[in-house]
């Protein structure tokens, strides 16, 4: 509805940052009442510090994610692969607005659970055709919205050197096999 763009919030609505932090106060005060009984020792420990020392911690999912990716690397590294970073988005059909925030007229009415899927069909096609020409591939992904909530994947793909310029070439022929002129 035009209240997420460069204008106005770059990320979310006001409406849904206040909500955000409305409810993360009443989950830190939820908390913050709240223990944990060891049925064993009679240790009571309260859940705003175990939530605190767990994935639920924003600081250590993040810690978690890097550490996972560092793993990945060393041993890609290790068998003489080499990164590369890959974006893929959407078709501009599937975004609702510009991010002037002004209404797309190519808007399709597609949501942000198909357009997931389509970006899954583009890369799951990539992957095939790699696959049958016999180019070893492994990496992660992760999944970010636009302003409007259509969906963008970041792909760190870790490759052999000598094929990375036809992983590059393979994934950039799919992602713009529906509307190459974008």
């Amino acid at each position: 509805d035009g209240r997420v763009h460069r204008h106005a919030g770059a990320y979310v609505s006001d409406h849904a940052m206040r909500r955000a932090v409305r409810d993360k106060i009443r989950v830190a005060d939820l908390l913050a009442s709240l223990v944990a009984i060891n049925q064993s020792t009679g240790e009571m420990l309260g859940l705003d510090d175990l939530a605190a020392q767990s994935l639920s911690n924003p600081a250590n999912r993040r810690s978690a994610l890097m550490a996972r990716i560092k793993g990945i690397e060393t041993h890609a590294v290790g068998k003489g692969q080499e990164a590369l970073f890959l974006t893929l988005t959407c078709p501009s059909r599937f975004h609702a607005r510009y991010n002037t925030g002004q209404a797309n007229d190519r808007y399709d009415g597609t949501g942000p659970r198909e357009a997931h899927a389509y970006l899954h069909n583009v890369w799951r096609r990539a992957m095939r055709k790699l696959a049958h020409e016999g180019v070893p591939l492994a990496g992660l992904r992760v999944v970010e919205p636009h302003h409007d909530g259509c969906p963008h994947w970041h792909v760190l793909a870790f490759v052999s050197p000598a094929h990375s310029d036809q992983v590059a070439e393979v994934v950039r022929a799919y992602a713009l096999c529906e509307s190459p002129n974008e």
